[in-house]
């Protein structure tokens, strides 16, 4: 889906993404993740495919995988805290993050892929709140996040020349 203007985008949040390891061969598995660090008093929501009553929760669209399986689903790093919300009063509580979280999910290079740079790309979907307002909920796409995908032990004329 389309991004949000980038004016709209959170300034109390970065949302960063990266691979794990950056290096890997077919039939390995890798660790895509994605890291919200908050500005302090500001809070993420948890992670939740579906939209159900109160605040927009945080999802993400794994949109270009380059050939590769995930395998699973998106997990936290840690568990949510369970709050009473001022900006949903008919909520008896809601569940969030501050400071920073990560989420990740396995990624699975096939066997057979070929050796080279893979370029992977999330868009996530968010808002961020303190304890007094909250932002537009919106989707921008994170930075790319490139996995090296090794082949073959290369020749030794090859390993040479590099």
């Amino acid at each position: 889906k389309k991004d949000n203007a980038a004016t709209l985008k959170p300034a109390q949040a970065t949302l960063t993404a990266s691979i794990e390891p950056g290096e890997a061969k077919p039939g390995d598995v890798v660790t895509f993740k994605v890291t919200a660090k908050l500005d302090s008093g500001y809070h993420i929501y948890k992670y939740s495919k579906e939209q159900g009553e109160g605040p927009v929760p945080t999802s993400f669209d794994f949109f270009e995988q380059a050939g590769l399986k995930v395998e699973g689903d998106w997990a936290a790093s840690r568990e949510p805290e369970k709050h009473k919300d001022a900006s949903f009063p008919d909520l008896d509580s809601v569940e969030y993050y501050e400071d920073e979280v990560s989420w990740s999910i396995k990624v699975k290079i096939p066997a057979g892929s070929a050796a080279g740079k893979k370029t992977l790309r999330c868009q996530a979907r968010y808002m961020v709140c303190d304890d007094k307002t909250c932002s537009i909920p919106g989707r921008w796409t994170l930075p790319d996040v490139e996995l090296k995908v090794a082949g073959a032990a290369a020749a030794p004329e090859a390993k040479a020349k590099q």
